[in-house]
């Protein structure tokens, strides 16, 4: 299948500094072309394999953008910055999957994306109490490439009294590098350091990621409910500069109870809550929420 779309973005964003009397105005009038292809081969009844290879952007977020000064939680400043541009990708995806039966499956997935003008956190002087702020660059690109692999497990296969329970488990591993911008590698290179930096990984993009769920899955009548525990664990980069101390990689763990009924074609209630787990290398951080949804599709 061949497809695209050409977007035209108009963006008026109007803003007051500190002090100002008037409202200043950040105007964006943007056309994007964005194509698409995809084909899919059956190779027999069980399985298929997959390509497809697309373009898309990332805008920036308000907060990464608007150039005032925002406190967080953590009582950081966060400076906008107003010359950020969309980021650009280009995705590349080969996917092999099989159906053993109509509710189990395992796929094995590669993938490749190129990011002309990733967006990514830094830091710049600031006049605040702490001497610093959190701002955004674009980077020059960035590479990522990686493989995904996928399994759900009917538990029928161990007794027939578990045929409507299921175990799904998933893992990605992933490889990143960043071209960093002019502004980023100065932002980053300690005081009177005179060689170049070394190579690193683009922000954010976790080296590997692992996932697994048990679910318990009921008709009732016309009705459909699922009863699912999640557990994902993953592995990200942070960074510092010679303004502020590295940012270590760490990891997080989310146990993710989850509860939806399908009352009808049109009708869903969903109930989740989440529970959180921090650590880095110095200390454990454990934090505790509860998110409890309900979804209604019409």
């Amino acid at each position: 299948m061949i497809g695209g779309r050409v977007e035209n973005n108009i963006n008026i964003t109007r803003y007051k500094e500190q002090g100002d009397s008037e409202f200043n105005n950040l105007s964006r009038n943007q056309y994007f072309i964005l194509p698409s292809f995809s084909v899919k081969k059956s190779l027999n009844s069980k399985s298929n394999i997959r390509f497809a290879a697309s373009k898309t952007i990332t805008r920036p977020i308000l907060i990464e953008y608007m150039p005032i000064t925002y406190i967080n939680p953590d009582n950081e400043n966060i400076i906008g910055n107003k010359d950020l541009k969309n980021s650009e990708n280009y995705n590349l995806d080969l996917k092999y999957e099989i159906f053993p039966s109509n509710k189990e499956l395992f796929a094995v997935n590669l993938f490749a994306k190129k990011i002309d003008n990733a967006i990514e956190r830094g830091y710049t002087a600031s006049g605040n109490s702490n001497g610093v702020a959190i701002t955004f660059f674009n980077a020059e690109n960035a590479v990522l490439a990686g493989a995904e692999v996928e399994g759900i497990m009917n538990l029928s296969r161990i007794s027939e009294s578990l045929n409507k329970w299921s175990l799904g488990a998933n893992a990605t591993f992933m490889y990143s590098k960043v071209d960093r911008s002019a502004e980023q590698l100065e932002q980053e290179k300690p005081v009177n350091f005179s060689e170049s930096l070394k190579d690193r990984k683009l922000q954010g993009a976790a080296p590997w990621a692992v996932n697994a769920d048990l679910k318990y899955e009921y008709k009732n009548g016309q009705n459909l409910q699922c009863l699912r525990v999640k557990n994902i664990y993953s592995r990200n980069f942070g960074l510092g500069s010679h303004l502020r101390k590295t940012i270590s990689p760490t990891g997080f763990c989310v146990q993710h109870p989850d509860y939806q009924k399908l009352e009808s074609e049109i009708w869903s209630t969903e109930f989740t809550q989440q529970h959180l787990q921090t650590r880095t290398r110095r200390r454990r951080i454990h934090s505790f929420g509860c998110k409890n949804r309900y979804s209604y599709r019409f």
